[in-house]
């Protein structure tokens, strides 16, 4: 159920105000498809992102359209929500794909002029069917965004006069004649020299009518019901950052949005992949085989490399002392650890991890490496 005391997710603002800098923004989304020996293959491309759902602003021609054809020109502004969303052809391969995957999707945003991406992990349902809730699908992928909706603060009306039929009529009208158009052209993939089973799916048709029944038979609305967000600024080269929030289902975690932070600031990597380097280069067990695997610390060669070898020497002994608390390691024995086997094997995958992706979202955390 939809309610007025949940706050914006802590990163909400933000998000938007980088889209707001962003002109003609877009983003990557990617599904989960299978091939002919039902193997999982990533899918990705490129769609408009049309803002928060429900909140679309339309052109001033787009809104006459909504006053002159829709019941008190459209919905009343109710709702507000941390939902992404985009519009589709249901012809086309990525809503089929949703459903055989859990409704599983990925946003990435590479916003330049601020020199951030951002990255929307969760679920996606596509709404939109003139049907209503007559069909299944359509009834149960209202019903799990519905949950996820926010009465506006400031909002003093009846919360029974907002319809879902005309908040995805508002998607489609703010789509101009000609690309409400090509929801009546010829079924994506079908070659250009074959006719259309159908006549009325033709080429370079404009729509005017926001009820078209073929158009809007074929027009969806998909909402990104986000489950994890990452940020990665690159605006300072020499120092990047990164922060990532998860939606928490623990009380005693997540603060009034329903969000944890769990990760800050990406700077942290490298000081943990320079000690770990460290710590692996002075530790000299003898043993099995094991104990004595080489590690690549050629990424340390180059000051401006992947790891960023120029922490300063006090930040590395801090951290130092942050592995020796979690092994147990006297701060005086730091020249000569000794750990399990085991221990060792798993600081030399992240080693290597870290040196092959310096912005992976992964870290040398205590889970990791006790």
């Amino acid at each position: 159920m939809a309610t007025a005391d949940k706050a914006p997710a802590p990163w909400r603002d933000l998000l938007k105000s980088h889209m707001d800098q962003t002109p003609g923004y877009e983003f990557t989304i990617a599904t989960v498809g299978f091939d002919e020996n039902q193997r999982p293959i990533p899918r990705a491309r490129t769609c408009g992102c049309r803002g928060f759902f429900p909140e679309v602003k339309l052109h001033p021609k787009s809104q006459e359209d909504m006053e002159q054809q829709v019941k008190d020109g459209g919905n009343p502004d109710t709702y507000e929500s941390d939902m992404l969303c985009f519009t589709t052809d249901i012809r086309m391969e990525k809503l089929d794909q949703l459903e055989t995957s859990g409704h599983a999707v990925e946003a990435v945003f590479w916003l330049k002029d601020v020199m951030t991406q951002w990255r929307v992990k969760g679920k996606a349902f596509a709404i939109g069917d003139p049907r209503g809730e007559d069909v299944e699908r359509e009834k149960d992928a209202r019903k799990e965004l519905h949950a996820f909706l926010r009465v506006k603060k400031n909002y003093d009306g009846s919360i029974g006069d907002w319809t879902w039929d005309r908040a995805t009529t508002k998607y489609f009208a703010n789509h101009s004649p000609l690309a409400r158009g090509s929801f009546k052209f010829p079924s994506p993939g079908l070659p250009r020299s074959q006719d259309p089973k159908d006549p009325a799916l033709q080429m370079g048709q404009r729509v005017t009518d926001l009820h078209d029944p073929v158009a809007r038979g074929n027009f969806r609305v998909v909402v990104i019901r986000p489950e994890e967000v990452e940020r990665l600024d690159l605006s300072d080269q020499e120092d990047m950052r990164r922060w990532k929030w998860t939606r928490s289902s623990s009380d005693a975690e997540k603060d009034q949005s329903g969000w944890i932070e769990t990760e800050k600031n990406s700077s942290e990597k490298s000081t943990w992949a320079n000690v770990t380097l460290l710590l692996l280069k002075q530790d000299k067990p003898t043993g099995s085989t094991s104990d004595t695997m080489p590690v690549d610390t050629s990424a340390s060669d180059n000051e401006s490399d992947k790891i960023h070898l120029d922490q300063s020497r006090k930040d590395v002994d801090q951290a130092v002392a942050r592995v020796q608390g979690i092994l147990g390691t006297p701060s005086t024995s730091r020249s000569t650890p000794t750990r399990s086997s085991a221990r060792i094997a798993a600081l030399q995958r992240d080693v290597s991890t870290s040196t092959e992706d310096p912005t992976s979202s992964d870290t040398l955390s205590a889970t990791q490496i006790t």
